[in-house]
């Protein structure tokens, strides 16, 4: 009985901070994929394709590293803070997450019309910078959700809002207009905005002076560079593709499709975790808090390396089905990415932010899109598609090593003290040798 106990634990944690923040940012992909298959199946116009697919690229690639930095180091700051000054911090990040919300809407529009104007429509980018800009400032009521320890309304929200964009999107084949369809996205995205004060009314003070903000750009600052430098590989190698395999795109955005499931699920975790850590730090239980990751990171990897090693072999099977003949020359390119669990799975990263040493990270980030870089131009020209894919995820185990040896070498923090080696080391192995004997 105790045995079954343990199993049933391990697989089902009782930590509702992780699993809330982490279904938000699983219903989040899952909104995104399933408005893919619907458009993939049901709208025969694959140009309308490309352009909604180009949208979220521009739209990621102007959002994903201040979001990352800002939201991550709310997290850090409102627990390592005493509770008075915490009802400060969330309208803090309300207020810092205004500008470049903005910033992002504009330059979208910007960039999409003045430097892609034969690959959008200006009226569907319009609607779509505007709900861009809601929509990213809005997930400022997410992490005070979870923050605030509000999870069963953060659990509304995140359905809801998943529920909202497919069932709007969902109309698009059959009224083929995008920029209503964007349009109506934007006007929810502003009910949600108007929304977020009243939800978290009774935590949020006006008060405070400019010291919150400053709290919260030191922290950001170094957090966002590192996320631009990291993660802008990943949008580079979509630009990259528009450059060189222009009637490939699709094929290799569909591909990439594995690549945020992780991600996402790994960096939720990876967010409540740095936040428990710093509190652990502040309270003397460091030592705990270690263990809580490494229990979170091991019943990932119970869940997300039988359901890669699944993907890999069914991959074939499942883009025929679900996205049509059309798109099976992007089943490589999601093979590939699903290697990316083996280094997306440990998370010194977490250890560090905790500690508050974000430097680190801006170097190991640098180094990672350098490598990532040379490795892509190299790739494409001798393996194409494949090569670009291999090369993020040679770079990205790269930097995981950089950031393993710096918790080591000077936090005094062993891989063993916050990952199950052992479990990880065979999963890995499992899927290294899983991906070789389909395509080797």
């Amino acid at each position: 009985m105790s045995v079954i106990s343990s199993i049933i634990n391990r697989l089902f944690p009782r930590d509702l901070g992780a699993i809330s923040f982490q279904f938000y940012s699983l219903t989040r992909f899952g909104a995104l994929l399933i408005a893919s298959v619907i458009l993939a199946r049901c709208l025969p116009d694959q140009e309308l394709i490309a352009r909604y697919e180009f949208m979220l690229l521009l739209g990621g690639s102007t959002t994903f590293f201040w979001v990352s930095g800002l939201y991550d180091a709310f997290v850090v700051a409102f627990k390592k803070s005493q509770v008075e000054e915490q009802n400060v911090f969330a309208w803090t990040i309300l207020k810092l997450a205004s500008l470049p919300a903005v910033a992002s809407g504009i330059t979208v529009y910007l960039l999409g019309t003045l430097v892609f104007p034969d690959r959008v429509l200006p009226s569907e980018l319009g609607a779509y910078a505007v709900f861009l800009g809601c929509d990213t400032l809005a997930m400022a009521l997410i992490y005070v959700l979870m923050a605030l320890r509000k999870f069963f309304l953060l659990f509304v929200v995140a359905s809801l809002s998943t529920s909202l964009y497919v069932g709007v999107i969902s109309t698009v084949p059959y009224l083929e207009n995008l920029t209503l369809a964007m349009g109506i996205l934007a006007g929810f995205a502003l009910l949600k905005l108007a929304v977020i004060p009243f939800v978290a009314l009774q935590k949020i003070s006006i008060t405070g002076g400019i010291k919150p903000g400053r709290t919260l750009f030191y922290l950001a600052w170094p957090l966002s560079l590192s996320a631009l430098l990291s993660h802008s590989a990943t949008y580079l190698d979509g630009f990259l593709v528009e450059h060189f395999f222009i009637d490939q795109f699709v094929n290799f955005r569909y591909g990439a499709r594995e690549l945020p499931l992780i991600l996402l699920l790994a960096n939720s975790l990876s967010v409540v975790r740095s936040g428990d850590i710093a509190e652990g730090i502040q309270n003397g239980s460091l030592e705990g808090s270690l263990q809580a990751l490494m229990n979170s990171g091991q019943r990932l990897i119970f869940w997300l390396f039988p359901m890669s090693l699944t993907l890999l072999y069914s991959s074939d099977y499942l883009f025929k089905n679900i996205f049509g003949p059309d798109l099976l020359g992007a089943v490589p390119i999601f093979d590939i990415y699903l290697l990316l669990i083996i280094p997306r799975l440990i998370f010194p990263q977490s250890v560090i932010r905790g500690h508050m040493r974000m430097k680190i990270m801006i170097w190991s980030a640098g180094l990672e899109l350098i490598l990532n870089v040379t490795l892509s131009l190299i790739g494409l020209h001798y393996f194409g598609l494949r090569g670009i894919a291999g090369a993020t995820v040679i770079a990205y185990l790269f930097e995981k090593v950089i950031l393993v040896v710096y918790c080591h070498r000077m936090l005094g923090i062993r891989l063993g003290a916050y990952t199950p080696v052992l479990t990880w080391s065979v999963a890995s192995l499992a899927m290294s040798g899983a991906w070789i004997w389909k395509y080797l």
